[in-house]
Formats: structure tokens, sequence, C-alpha cells
């Protein structure tokens, strides 16, 4: 694994069993954690310092999107409007909706299957996708142009961490097709996601626009039948009316996703 050969540390042990977390491993995450904290709390002490003269717009973004076409919109929509600062954040679904509900964020844009939406939000549809698998390319299952829905059940899955949306949203998938949901590893880091499923930890489940962006010598994206679409959403508070910058950024993100079809 390249992160283990760069560290040269031990991050994970590997068996007949599974793969489990050593120490090493553990002191890692805990440090990947503050690190990204330290630069969300960098980057909100920045707007507060300059909000009294400019606009501020407090972004949340669903993991893989920096592997999308999305990364590149909102930074060159900050570029081109000089006069408004904003934070951009990974985060869940379920942090995305508390801090809409708090006035923490202006907008959030994520991927979530069509029927999870929440009452008291503003839904925009984007963009929409189907699910597909990333594993390991030697794994002898990654020899096929499909995987069907059913083969999953029983494979090892890397997901986000437990009663994470993606957490639940996948196991909802695995139950309500009778599949034997099994977890191998938790993540909601998408480089970290990537090195497991390179190191055959276990597979994961991303839309096949992420997938071909990661498909690489080391993995391989391959699409699931039948199609089980997830759609991107803009998302805001209900009743809201963007206006200035806001209305600004909504109609640059509807013109950049309108482009792609």
């Amino acid at each position: 694994m390249e992160l283990e050969k760069e560290l040269k540390i031990k991050i994970f042990d590997r068996d007949t069993h599974g793969v489990r977390l050593t120490e090493d491993g553990k002191r890692f995450c805990e440090y990947a954690r503050k690190v990204t904290g330290a630069v969300d709390q960098l980057m909100e002490a920045f707007n507060q310092n300059t909000m009294s003269n400019k606009a501020t717009l407090h972004i949340g973004v669903f993991t893989f999107y920096k592997l999308t076409p999305l990364a590149n919109t909102i930074s060159s929509f900050f570029a081109a409007n000089a006069n408004v600062i904003g934070s951009t954040r990974v985060m869940d679904n379920y942090q995305a909706y508390d801090m809409l509900n708090a006035d923490k964020l202006d907008f959030a844009i994520l991927k979530l299957r069509p029927y999870y939406q929440r009452p008291g939000f503003t839904y925009e549809e984007m963009d929409s996708d189907n699910l597909a698998v990333l594993i390991n390319s030697d794994n002898p299952l990654a020899d096929r142009d499909a995987f069907q829905l059913e083969e999953l059940g029983g494979v090892p899955l890397i997901t986000g961490d437990k009663d994470s949306h993606y957490y639940n949203e996948m196991k909802e998938l695995y139950d309500q097709n009778g599949l034997d949901f099994v977890v191998s590893f938790s993540s909601d880091d998408a480089e970290i996601v990537s090195e497991m499923v390179a190191s055959g930890v276990g597979i994961n489940l991303v839309t096949m626009t992420t997938g071909r962006k990661v498909n690489d010598s080391r993995i391989k994206c391959i699409p699931i039948e039948p199609p089980q679409q997830i759609v991107t959403y803009l998302i805001y508070k209900k009743g809201k009316k963007p206006a200035g910058a806001e209305l600004a950024f909504v109609n640059y993100i509807r013109n950049a996703y309108s482009k792609l079809h």
C-alpha cells in the first residue's frame, strides 16, 4: 500500500479473518481527522475576518466531489467573483442537513437515491448517474463487464462510518434485495477509501462518473446491473429565496451542470 510505504508504518493487519487497523493505523486515522478539522477551522477563521467587506458562502459537498466536474465549477465561481469568499467542506448528508438547519451552511451539493429526500428542504436535481463497483484489479471478481446486484452479497464492503447516510443507504439497498451486508472498513475520506480498494481490503460503491476517474492499473470500475440510480442535488432550506451572491452561485451551478448534458 502506497501510504504504508511513504510513512514507513504498517496501517493494517491482514489475515484469513479479514483486515484490522494496527495501533499505528488507529493513530494515523486520528491524526487525519485532526488535520481535516484544523483546515476547516482555518477556513472559518479566514472567512470571519473578511466577512465585513465580502459576501460569504458556506457549501457542503459529497465525499468524492474532487473527482467530478463540481470541484472545478466551484473553484471557477469564486475565481470569477472576487467579491465572494467561501468554504467548501466534504461531509456526510446527515451532517449537511443539520448544518443547513442551523444556518451554518448556505447550500449542500449531495448525492443520494431519489427517494431519500427530507421534508423542509428544496432539492434541485443537477445530475443523475448509476452505481458502480470499485474493486482491486487482481480480485477474481474483477474479471467481468458488469456486477449483478445479487452478486454483491457477502463481498466485503468499504463504506462510510456506521450511522452515516452512506452506510445506512447502502445497508438499505442490500436489505431490500436480501443481500448479506458485510463491512470490511469504514471511512468518509476519499483518498483512504481508494487506497483500501487498491489494497484489496474490499469493494466500494460509487457513481460511474467517479469510478471512471479512480479506475487505474490497481482499481477497476464495474457497472451494477440492473442500474441503481444516484442523483446529485443542490439543496437548501425550504422557503429560502437565493439573492445576490447566493443567486449568482445557484445560477452558476445550474449552468455548469446543464452543459454536461
